[in-house]
């Protein structure tokens, strides 16, 4: 388990019910219930606000559970570490460090030498986490406005953190799409994958991308092939 998320909670001896904690709120997390003000720990973000506010030391933080580090094994023998976090717990890099952690310690114990970091889009805590140690960037893109700007915006974040960088297309229709993208973003392409509508459902279902139409599933093999060229 990882701990670092922080919610308030209401000492309800002290409280007079002066609702000042409300006021400061920004989440709506804070309310009247049954004669008593009741903080919901779904919607509070533990911010601290509430905690400064009360003119009685009525509120006060406490540490909760931010997720578990979890570790699997795929049917091909693929050793899988993931975080689940917890409902309402904060999205912070912390947790993704402590899955890079077991995950390191792991591959040790395992003599693997290749660790690959599946990060979230963005360029919030979590990313930045995800990639700091790293020697290779594999970024993925789509032919939509925003993800070209978010890409543009991680390269730019990253530009300081000395790593080998490569570009993915991910859900192309046309050639174009393919030239603008690679242009932009000038990164050498490691390939293509075409949009298929069939694998929302295929994800929503829990099976394997490799259930997609026989093209799709030639494009992801080169791009593993030429990644793993790529890398060494």
């Amino acid at each position: 388990e990882v701990h670092e998320s922080r919610k308030a909670v209401i000492d309800a001896e002290k409280c007079v019910r002066c609702l000042r904690c409300a006021e400061v709120c920004h989440f709506g997390a804070i309310h009247v219930n049954s004669h008593r003000v009741h903080i919901d720990p779904i919607l509070c973000e533990g911010c601290g606000a509430c905690v400064h506010a009360c003119p009685h030391e009525a509120v006060s933080l406490y540490t909760t559970r931010t997720g578990y580090v979890v570790t699997a094994e795929t049917g091909s023998g693929i050793l899988l570490v993931y975080g689940d976090l917890a409902v309402g717990g904060r999205g912070s890099g912390h947790l993704v460090y402590a899955v890079k952690a077991e995950a390191q310690k792991l591959a040790r114990q395992r003599e693997v030498s290749l660790l690959i970091i599946d990060a979230a889009a963005g360029i919030g805590c979590p990313v930045i986490s995800s990639i700091a140690g790293a020697s290779h960037l594999i970024v993925v893109v789509e032919p939509t406005i925003q993800s070209l700007q978010g890409a543009k915006r991680l390269l730019e974040a990253t530009h300081r953190f000395n790593l080998s960088k490569a570009l993915v297309i991910n859900k192309v229709t046309n050639e174009h799409q393919i030239l603008l993208l690679q242009n932009s973003l000038n990164l050498p392409l490691l390939g293509v994958i075409p949009y298929d509508p069939s694998i929302p459902s295929i994800y929503a279902s829990t099976t394997s991308p490799f259930e997609a139409s026989d093209r799709v599933v030639k494009c992801i093999v080169e791009v593993c092939n030429r990644a793993s060229e790529w890398l060494e």
